[in-house]
């Protein structure tokens, strides 16, 4: 266990989070294909043996995000083996929307338990509240192991930021703090997921990231840059008026790590007996709600609403740490919308995400 975790409420979606997180979902489905035809083809699967096939959903949340991955993993399986039992774990943190996640197992129309029907399947579910920095499964119970935009959560809170909330940005002593954290985090979490999967299990992810200038070390793309950049504004403007204290500002974090592929690379390199990379590469997605602007209603004011709910979706419960006042923080979220009804081009290029296969050793 770490010595300063993080409270657990922190790191937890805001109810409904899933209604809202289309750039998430999107990035998840850019990479299915690619790794269902990669990884889960590859699986070696003994009819004999193997009564059912685990899979586990690490940083479950309430779900959606990872039925598309599920339903499409399974059709991959299930050509390879007949009949097919299953076995999903969905795993995260005791502070997850648990009711929202078991919900939408049973009525979401996505739900695999849905888009499955009619498959030569038998699928069971099982929800664990867990932290994927813990020994959250049994060693080598598991075949396919995979996780959408979840990974970057921090264990603990390297140091304070003076000059950003995002750890990526962090400047003098607070860098190092945070650049072991980070490399620290990464080895655990990659270290648990080897130790629960199956020799030659699959690992698949997709994860928040950025992009360096190879010339400069300029950061070029990161996970929701412009969007962090009003946040900062607008927090900065809140203790300019007073109405936020200056010290609590400079304490606020975004438990939030921001890899880039050569971090990755230098992980799965050092640890080639642990696991054999299959691919490794990034990609930047547009802004879903800025496209819909741009094609279907031309309504700024739309953009804003749709774009301000999906932010809100997974940042609240962070912002509600700083500002548990919700007059306060309605203050907060209604500057983010000004200024996405004031530039809408200026949001779109969304997320920029990692994508990684590996198989276990």
């Amino acid at each position: 266990m770490n010595d300063n975790p993080l409270n657990a409420s922190i790191t937890g979606m805001r109810e409904g989070y899933s209604e809202y997180a289309i750039s998430q979902y999107n990035a998840v489905t850019n990479g299915i294909d690619r790794a269902a035809s990669q990884l889960i083809d590859a699986l070696e699967l003994s009819p004999t043996t193997d009564s059912y096939v685990h899979m586990v959903d690490l940083g479950a949340a309430d779900g959606v995000n990872s039925f598309p991955v599920i339903d499409q993993f399974s059709r991959a399986l299930i050509k390879k083996t007949r009949p097919l039992n299953l076995l999903v774990s969905h795993i995260d943190l005791p502070s997850a929307d648990f009711n929202g996640l078991s919900h939408n197992i049973q009525n979401h129309e996505r739900s695999y338990r849905h888009t499955l029907a009619g498959e030569k399947i038998t699928v069971y579910s099982v929800i664990a509240p867990d932290s994927f920095y813990n020994a959250f499964l049994p060693a080598g119970s598991v075949d396919i192991l995979f996780s959408t935009t979840a990974l970057h959560y921090a264990s603990r809170q390297a140091s304070t930021l003076s000059r950003h909330v995002l750890p990526l940005f962090a400047t003098g002593d607070e860098k190092p703090a945070w650049e072991k954290q980070s490399e620290s985090d990464l080895n655990t979490v990659l270290t648990n997921i080897h130790r629960c999967l199956k020799p030659g299990g699959k690992f698949w992810a997709v994860v928040p990231a950025h992009r360096r200038d190879e010339a400069t070390g300029e950061i070029k793309n990161y996970w929701y840059r412009e969007v962090l950049a009003v946040m900062c504004d607008q927090l900065r403007a809140l203790v300019t008026k007073g109405i936020l204290d200056e010290e609590s500002w400079n304490h606020f974090v975004l438990p939030v790590h921001q890899w880039n592929l050569q971090q990755w690379q230098k992980w799965f390199t050092a640890n080639d007996s642990m696991f054999r990379l299959e691919f490794l590469y990034a990609e930047e997605q547009a802004n879903p709600y800025l496209e819909r602007f741009r094609n279907e209603h031309q309504d700024p004011s739309r953009f804003a609403d749709d774009y301000l709910s999906s932010i809100r979706a997974w940042s609240e419960r962070i912002i509600m740490q700083l500002i548990p006042d919700r007059k306060v923080r309605n203050e907060f979220f209604t500057g983010l919308r000004d200024q996405f009804l004031k530039a809408p081009d200026r949001f779109a290029n969304d997320t920029f995400s990692l994508y990684v296969g590996a198989t276990r050793w």
